[in-house]
């Protein structure tokens, strides 16, 4: 089934994997992603800086909340089987004319290293393929950050870039990697229906 992007995050839709499920974000999440959020090692290689306080989280979930409603927002929240929230993983970027996303995605460093952020980031590139007619998928990865690079390469992404400096964040210009994996076409996407909740 084919779904418009800025039509399906307005819906409660989400993706099941086998160990983890994608869904919408909500202001309940705020403890659980307070947890991640306010550390500096999490952020080290991210574009955002550390949330100062669980109040903080819970605003920008609110804000989130409006992006969905807009249609602007293209992100999910990470679960457990126990309904624990441990990261995010989605669309960070949408390039209609050329049918490409950019994935991003952070895990809560107590839930790395168990596959948690490659099976996100798989759902999220299957989804893309099968179901939103993307032609490729894409990650941008800071130089250092080697974990995220190993989960882009276990995802079935390959490297194609090295920029130099080419990205400013947080005052300073950092290099980075680009990752990306291209649409096979190698079968229908069918077998995706079964990871899609409406």
């Amino acid at each position: 089934m084919l779904y418009d992007i800025d039509k399906c995050f307005r819906s409660p839709l989400g993706l099941k994997g086998k160990n983890v499920t994608l869904r919408r974000l909500s202001v309940a999440d705020a403890a659980d992603m307070y947890e991640y959020s306010c550390r500096d090692d999490v952020t080290r290689y991210l574009l955002w800086n550390p949330h100062l306080s669980v109040d903080q989280t819970k605003k920008y979930l609110k804000y989130l909340q409006k992006q969905y409603a807009k249609g602007l927002l293209y992100e999910f929240a990470v679960t457990l089987p126990d309904g624990k929230m441990i990261g995010t993983c989605g669309y960070a970027h949408v390039d209609r004319e050329n049918s490409a996303v950019e994935i991003g995605y952070v895990i809560n460093p107590k839930y790395q290293n168990n596959g948690y952020a490659t099976e996100a980031v798989g759902l999220c590139r299957d989804f893309a393929f099968y179901n939103l007619c993307m032609h490729r998928v894409f990650c941008r990865i800071l130089e250092g950050n080697e974990a995220s690079r190993r989960v882009c390469e276990k995802s079935g992404l390959v490297e194609e870039a090295f920029l130099r400096s080419a990205l400013r964040v947080k005052g300073d210009f950092r290099s980075y990697y680009i990752y990306s994996a291209l649409y096979s076409g190698l079968n229908d996407g069918s077998d995706n229906e079964k990871n899609i909740l409406k």
